[in-house]
């Protein structure tokens, strides 16, 4: 072969390297992941350990029941809690369904039967707090009950207290700052509250329009979305600052997302309908509210979820589709991973990840580290992205 043709051959051979990005470390355990990032905890301390899984076990007769498993950080298991909490005699009422969610230091399990529902709230070592007959959500070290149908939300302490009461609020889309204030969306706008669930701010700046929202890690600040316009506001000062979306926002566009900036000097917003190409949207604005006049547009592919790392934005697809075909009202196909950076001037670099993502599972990042992990399936890949600041 000539020399030059080596030569392209080797370059090729580079590119396609480089557009790939190969895992740092994955199994199909969640136990081998826990043992592997307790191993590793000092170099990743933004990741989270998998508390506790959803299983099966089964009698020395025969009986097969579900059962939530409690893991240590190390991945060793510590106990198992099992419904009904006992199976003496011949009956054995069959729980049908147990989900299990998981937040910070605490854990619910959900469970449901053939003649009764509930919740029980456990802590991160598997030892039971108190048992809800309604779901209630950990978020933030507390524990919130009625947060989807209802005009208000219950704000639980580890007793099962109710603490305070706030307007129906969307707490699973909640961000907080720290162990000081949590923002989120509730059925009077957004509202930020403290650890006590006592309001601090309530918006009045879009009226009932539909919004997200989210306060900055230094808890100084909260930005707010809707569909044409962009709020902030200076929690320290009281005022208000509108930012007008430009109108490529058309009224179609209808997925959100607002990430502030580690050090709390930016925001994104991502925009996009996950089923039409072309059609996502990027703003960037300091936390002043200056921004650029337009936004970056982008190729949508499935929602992505937007990290900011250092002065980059980083958007994972997962799974991705060279071919946009998923829609709203189906589940996407597991698939590679695909990672877009985009630059503080907009340069743009992309690289796969080869795997089997699957859409709405556990995402944790460290800087330019992150993993991914499927509890229902037991699977966990880390992978480190190769951007330079």
């Amino acid at each position: 072969m000539r020399p030059i043709a080596l030569l392209v051959m080797s370059l090729l051979a580079c590119v396609a390297a480089s557009d790939t990005i190969k895992p740092l470390f994955e199994t199909d355990s969640v136990t081998v992941y826990d043992r592997w990032l307790w191993q590793h905890r000092d170099e990743y301390p933004g990741f989270r350990p998998i508390r506790a899984l959803v299983g099966e076990e089964y009698s020395g007769s025969g009986w097969t029941r579900l059962m939530s498993a409690f893991l240590t950080d190390s991945g060793t298991e510590l106990v198992r809690y099992v419904y009904p909490d006992s199976w003496q005699g011949i009956r054995v009422e069959q729980v049908s369904n147990i989900n299990v969610t998981e937040d910070g230091d605490h854990v619910a399990v959900y469970h449901r039967g053939a003649s009764a529902a509930g919740t029980t709230a456990f802590d991160r070592l598997g030892r039971k707090l108190f048992d809800s007959k309604r779901d209630i959500v950990p978020r933030f070290n507390l524990w919130f009950r009625d947060t989807r149908t209802s005009d208000s939300t219950q704000v639980l302490n580890n007793n099962g207290k109710v603490i305070g009461v706030l307007p129906g609020l969307s707490i699973r889309a909640a961000s907080g700052s720290g162990d000081t204030l949590i923002a989120a969306v509730s059925r009077r706008g957004t509202i930020v509250f403290d650890h006590s669930a006592r309001i601090r701010w309530q918006d009045s700046m879009f009226g009932t329009a539909p919004r997200v929202a989210a306060i900055s890690p230094d808890g100084r600040r909260v930005a707010v979305i809707t569909r044409d316009s962009a709020g902030l506001h200076d929690l320290a000062t009281g005022r208000n600052k509108t930012l007008g979306l430009l109108p490529e926002t058309a009224t179609r566009l209808r997925f959100d997302r607002v990430v502030w900036s580690d050090d709390s000097r930016r925001f994104a917003v991502y925009r996009a309908d996950w089923d039409v190409v072309d059609t996502a949207l990027l703003w960037t604005f300091t936390s002043a509210g200056q921004g650029s006049s337009r936004p970056r547009k982008l190729v949508t592919n499935c929602g992505e979820r937007p990290f900011w790392t250092g002065d980059t934005i980083l958007l994972i697809a997962a799974p991705y589709f060279s071919d946009l075909h998923w829609t709203a009202n189906k589940e996407p196909t597991p698939g590679p991973c695909r990672v877009t950076a985009v630059a503080p001037r907009g340069g743009l670099q992309t690289w796969f990840v080869k795997g089997v993502f699957r859409w709405a599972n556990v995402w944790c990042q460290h800087r330019r580290s992150f993993a991914y992990v499927d509890k229902s399936r037991s699977h966990a890949v880390v992978f480190e992205v190769p951007i330079k600041y």
